[in-house]
């Protein structure tokens, strides 16, 4: 399926509740080059990560609402992101359109680095979850590269995820997993404050590198 600027691909994965100063809204970039089924599995795996977060006053699970960090979410999710100059002006034009605190990217080298300028100019934190082997790629504050960590997740996802969809869990669904505990964890650390940039990144770096990380 072919994307365009004007026209990408984009469809709504999860509607936040209104709660003023209580949400916020992460954009995720899938390439059609991942492995079989990479872009489903990814989601599935970040869903599986959202469906485990608990809201202040709710229990887990999809009943209780979507929500990581603590507070509501919204995602926007960006299929078949294979050219690098179509990669970056579709992303672009989700910030501009849906105000985007972070931007989740599970792509080809070329495009991570297509993309990572533009989408950090403007002021939105970027988790690159691959490609970035070999790449080009900006420093903290605003970029995190957590390729590093795959396969940090613990076994119990993998019965997570096989009783949650009746298989077994694929790469590309263990990074989405790892994504979304990132986010969850990195955004409970901050308290939901994304104006320093560098907090988070500390944050995510810091529960990479403990135990905190499922």
């Amino acid at each position: 399926l072919a994307l365009s600027a004007a026209a990408a691909l984009v469809w709504l994965i999860i509607v936040a509740s209104p709660a003023l100063g209580h949400e916020f809204t992460v954009g995720i970039l899938l390439s059609p080059d991942a492995d079989a089924g990479g872009g489903q599995a990814f989601m599935d795996g970040f869903r599986l990560a959202v469906d485990e977060s608990p809201d202040v006053g709710h229990p887990p699970g999809p009943a209780a609402g979507d929500h990581l960090g603590g507070l509501d979410v919204g995602i926007f999710v960006l299929e078949d992101v294979g050219e690098p100059d179509q990669a970056s002006a579709a992303a672009l034009d989700l910030i501009g359109r849906e105000g985007l605190a972070i931007i989740v990217a599970d792509v080809p080298g070329p495009v991570l680095e297509a993309v990572a300028g533009p989408v950090i100019e403007s002021g939105v934190f970027l988790i690159a979850m691959s490609g970035n082997d070999g790449a080009e790629l900006p420093n903290p504050p605003l970029f995190f590269a957590a390729g590093s960590l795959e396969g940090s997740v613990e076994e119990g996802f993998q019965e997570a995820f096989l009783e949650a969809y009746g298989r077994s869990p694929t790469a590309a669904a263990g990074r989405g997993y790892l994504a979304g505990k990132l986010i969850d964890a990195g955004v409970d650390a901050i308290g939901g404050d994304f104006a320093d940039g560098q907090a988070l990144n500390d944050a995510l770096r810091e529960v990479g590198q403990s135990s905190a990380l499922p």
